[in-house]
């Protein structure tokens, strides 16, 4: 469940969900630089395989910078969830919520939006990439009529392993027929959609009954699509047969790429479609066989009603099989009990594949290599696994299957710099992976707890056994302490502690304003200190608080420490080869940072004040 104000990488903040499709969720949030759009790609169609592409298309959109295609500034795996971060800027909406309003169906004014859709289409093709998911809701238009594609590549990416087992896909009109009936998806399959798009927008309706279900999709696609609108003069007869070139479903009659399509529509080519042109050209060399794609769909939707239809008669012939099959294999196993003597199967776990097969045969048993999987610990080419088990009685000559290892099981390093130590237990207990805190620094940009640093780099592949190493932030070199007043003569000091606040400046921060409030019970604020420090300067101030307030220290205007006034306990001597133990592992304290700065440290030049009190 989305949680408001959720943040990643410390550095974006989601504030509401705007959409959600079959395999993501879109984030509206904003960042320090200004507004942006999340993708969230859901959990269940995560894998190994479909992490690394989702990386690798990432990585490719953002070298793009082209006038009508979202930036995207960013992109996050933290061994859960993989989020695409794009730039938002002016006020942007979905094209289907800017074609609600009846005035912006003017032609020249849509012709002038198509335009910009074709441009970005053709950035995206020099790149080696594909849409894969042009529609009305991934098409964003501000009011000055700029356009801004979004949502590209990773789609198509998540869907192509399990489309042809999708019934229902929103926005599905729009998929070419070799993307629902196989999983292909070329560029050819952008220019159908684009040719889906010109035909809804300047036809009004959609050349074929729009539906989110597949199967009544499949069954429109067996049929001629609707012919364009040519009345009034609304479609010149060259953009109608270059839309309909574009909505060939054939993959093989549409244009190759969209230059092509600009090419023949500015020649006016596709006009005639003259016997010379590209593209008869390439029909007649393809021949007749124009409907495969059209005949594999009738071929699916017929097996389909067959299925249906005969569904009673096979289920009664099946009951009928199964009778005669376990009757005669009842009696087979009876005459089989009886004849062949019984061995105990001995355990031939961890063993090379070879030498397994040996003790088998040592015991009048024989095996069979069934499968391989990733492991844990077991090195490539040994046993993982066996059936049937350890001690069991079967009958001489029967085949142990064995199941063997494939190599130790890698794992992808997720992204958990910003991340606090709860949640970075929360990610790598899911990735079976060990962390160790190999060291504490101050820093101005991650509050204390969150990791500053991480080796291996997010996104890399390590061995299950191997571990991740990070930096934890410590925050602002900011310490406070809280002492009992020593008794007065002439003052009660009851209620009151004598508090020291030491803080420093590390040598590589700019002059920073320090300043330091305290805020009593009733809420009433006082400002205690307020003075530019640099570099290296260090300070112990003293004063006389109440117990039970609080105080506030900011380094320009940022919150360096939020405490409760109160008494600090006496600190736990530990022994000098104690150990501290941390997530995953051990911390001796000879790896804590050497930038770390104690109480002690900070009082060598120390400002008393030790007669104010408040």
């Amino acid at each position: 469940m989305f949680q408001n104000n959720k943040s990643i990488k410390s550095k974006y903040k989601l504030e509401s969900v705007i959409s959600e499709d079959l395999v993501s969720h879109c984030y509206q949030g904003v960042s320090k630089d200004g507004d942006i759009l999340a993708w969230k790609v859901k959990r269940d169609f995560l894998n190994t395989d479909s992490v690394k592409n989702c990386i690798a298309s990432a990585e490719k959109l953002m070298e793009i910078r082209h006038p009508n295609i979202l930036p995207v500034l960013d992109y996050f795996y933290d061994g859960k969830d993989f989020f695409l971060v794009q730039e938002l800027t002016d006020d942007f909406v979905t094209f289907d919520i800017f074609l609600k309003d009846k005035k912006n169906w003017n032609s020249k004014l849509l012709w002038k939006i198509v335009v910009q859709i074709l441009a970005g289409l053709i950035e995206i093709e020099s790149k080696g990439l594909v849409y894969g998911s042009l529609n009305l809701n991934n098409i964003y238009v501000n009011s000055k009529s700029q356009v801004r594609l979004t949502n590209i590549q990773l789609p198509v990416d998540l869907l192509k392993p399990i489309i042809t087992q999708v019934d229902v896909y929103e926005e599905c009109i729009f998929y070419a027929p070799e993307f629902i009936q196989r999983g292909d998806y070329f560029v050819s399959s952008d220019i159908y959609s684009f040719g889906m798009l010109l035909y809804y927008l300047f036809a009004k309706r959609w050349p074929y009954k729009n539906s989110s279900s597949l199967s009544i999709l499949k069954e429109s696609l067996t049929k001629d699509p609707r012919p364009l609108d040519l009345e009034k003069g609304r479609v010149p007869k060259k953009l109608e047969l270059m839309i309909m070139t574009c909505i060939a479903k054939d993959p093989k009659k549409r244009f190759n790429s969209f230059e092509e399509l600009i090419r023949n529509y500015k020649k006016n080519i596709v006009e005639t479609i003259s016997d010379d042109s590209e593209l008869s050209a390439k029909q007649d060399v393809e021949g007749e066989g124009t409907g495969m794609i059209e005949k594999e769909i009738e071929n699916s939707l017929t097996i389909r009603r067959l299925k249906g239809q005969n569904g009673i008669l096979k289920m009664l012939l099946v009951l009928l099989f199964s009778i005669l099959f376990f009757g005669s294999l009842y009696v087979a196993y009876q005459l089989y009990a009886v004849a062949i003597p019984v061995k105990n199967v001995p355990s031939i776990r961890g063993l090379a594949v070879d030498d397994a097969l040996s003790v088998l045969e040592t015991h009048q048993l024989s095996g069979e290599v069934i499968s391989q999987r990733t492991s844990a610990w077991y090195p490539k080419g040994f046993v993982l696994d066996q059936s049937p088990q350890y001690g069991r009685k079967v009958k001489a000559s029967r085949v142990i299957k064995l199941y063997v290892s494939d190599g130790v099981k890698q794992v992808l390093v997720p992204d958990i710099i910003g991340k606090n130590l709860n949640e970075v237990e929360s990610v790598i207990s899911l990735q079976d992976t060990e962390i160790k805190i190999v060291g504490q620094q101050f820093s101005q940009s991650f509050p204390e707890g969150a990791v500053i640093e991480q080796y291996p780099t997010p996104n890399n592949f390590i061995n299950h056994n191997e571990s991740v190493s990070i930096v934890v932030s410590q925050g602002y070199p900011v310490g406070m302490k809280v002492d009992t007043v020593a008794p007065s003569l002439f003052f009660n000091y009851e209620g009151f502690g004598q508090c020291s606040i030491s803080f420093s400046l590390l040598s590589d921060w700019k002059p920073q304003d320090v300043s330091i409030y305290f805020i009593d019970k009733d809420k009433k604020k006082d400002k205690l200190y307020s003075d530019v420090h640099f570099p290296n300067d260090k300070l112990t101030l003293e004063f006389r608080l109440k117990i039970g307030g609080r105080i506030q220290v900011f380094f320009n205007d940022d919150l360096a420490l939020d405490r409760i006034v109160k008494i600090t306990p006496k600190p736990v001597i530990q022994l000098e080869n104690e150990e501290t133990t941390t997530l995953g592992g051990k911390l001796s304290s000879s790896e804590r940072d050497d930038s770390s700065v104690d109480d002690s440290e900070l009082s060598d030049d120390t400002l008393n004040k030790s007669d104010s009190s408040f």
